[in-house]
C-alpha cells in the first residue's frame, strides 16, 4: 500500500516475477500522485523471487524512471534521503520513504 499523510492510501498487488507497477501523475499509472516534482511516469516497482540463500522469499525493487529524480530514505533512518540512480533497480525495504 502507498500512503501519503492526509490522503487516502492506494494499493496495488504485485506477484513475484509478474508485471511491474508504476507510480506517477499520468492516468495510466497503477498509483497516481498529483504533486509538483512527480513525473508523468516516475518510478517502477517489481516484486522478484529472492536469490537462493536469502532469508526472505521475495524482494521488492524500485527503479527511478523520472525526469526529476527520486529520493529514498531507509526505514527509521536519521540520514537524508539518498538519490536513486536513474534506471537502476534498488531493493525497497518495508516502511521506506520516497
Amino acid at each position: 500500500a502507498f500512503e501519503r499523510l492526509g490522503h487516502e492510501s492506494q494499493s496495488v498487488e504485485l506477484t513475484a516475477g509478474g508485471d511491474s507497477a508504476f507510480l506517477g501523475r499520468g492516468s495510466k499509472n497503477d498509483v497516481q500522485v498529483q504533486l509538483p516534482g512527480i513525473s508523468n511516469t516516475h518510478v517502477e516497482f517489481r516484486l522478484l523471487h529472492a536469490a537462493a540463500g536469502e532469508s526472505c522469499l521475495e524482494q521488492l525493487r524500485i527503479k527511478d524512471i523520472s525526469s526529476n529524480g527520486t529520493g529514498l530514505k531507509a526505514p527509521k533512518s536519521s540520514t537524508p534521503a539518498a538519490k536513486l540512480k536513474k534506471g537502476v533497480e534498488t531493493q525497497l525495504l518495508a516502511s521506506s520513504v520516497l
